[in-house]
């Protein structure tokens, strides 16, 4: 049961991430998994070993210890990157986000966060192995212009047979753009998965009914 103060608690963290702008989001290696992989996510963690992945909106993952970020680098020989707009002051993390998270609040990882754009990725083309994103593509990112720019640099810099997984965001069929449409089907071998929604997209009324996106690299 959540408690008033808790909800005062967390209405104050929100007003001083704000006026800080920095992350506020953080979610379980579980939930990752259970969202991206929809289609297999029991016996999933082998496959990410020697591989380079990117979180990208990872908001403060980084310093969640229960992340999926903090889960592969601790328990798979992979290298991962959490990459988002917010920069993430030290002092201010360990005087706020530990106040309110003090048991998840870990810094062990913070040299793996990247403060960048994801239509401008500080990676070389065909380096990647993975790209995660949960909830910002479809969701804070919508025009599919900039949609359309952020595909062709994760395209820029996956290697062939790399792999994107999206969630949640609409199925393909609904956007508008021919451009975005063009250039993931010529692009990509594209799957996507309906996938029931959790109590954030019917609060939220994002993206309902919620998909995830399975995209592979073809050359």
């Amino acid at each position: 049961m959540v408690s008033i103060l808790d909800i005062i608690c967390i209405y104050i963290y929100i007003l001083l991430a704000l006026k800080f702008n920095i992350a506020i989001t953080h979610r379980n290696y579980k939930i990752y998994i259970k969202y991206l992989y929809p289609e297999n996510n029991t016996d999933i963690y082998n496959t990410f070993n020697n591989k380079l992945i990117l979180d990208i909106g990872c908001g403060n993952n980084i310093i969640h210890s229960e992340s999926l970020i903090h889960y592969l680098l601790y328990n798979t020989n992979c290298i991962v990157y959490g990459v988002d707009l917010y920069k993430l002051d030290n002092n201010f993390l360990t005087s706020i986000y530990q106040w309110f998270y003090p048991i998840n609040y870990n810094l062990t990882y913070l040299n793996h966060y990247i403060n960048a754009d994801a239509s401008s990725l500080p990676f070389l083309k065909n380096s990647v192995d993975i790209i995660f994103s949960y909830w910002l593509l479809g969701t804070w990112i919508q025009k599919e212009w900039d949609l359309l720019k952020i595909f062709y640099e994760f395209h820029r810099v996956l290697k062939k047979n790399g792999e994107i997984r999206i969630y949640p965001i609409y199925s393909l069929n609904k956007y508008n753009n021919s451009f975005l449409k063009n250039f993931i089907n010529c692009n990509f071998s594209y799957k996507e998965v309906y996938v029931k929604p959790g109590l954030m997209e019917c609060v939220s009324n994002c993206v309902i009914p919620a998909h995830t996106w399975i995209l592979t690299k073809l050359s």
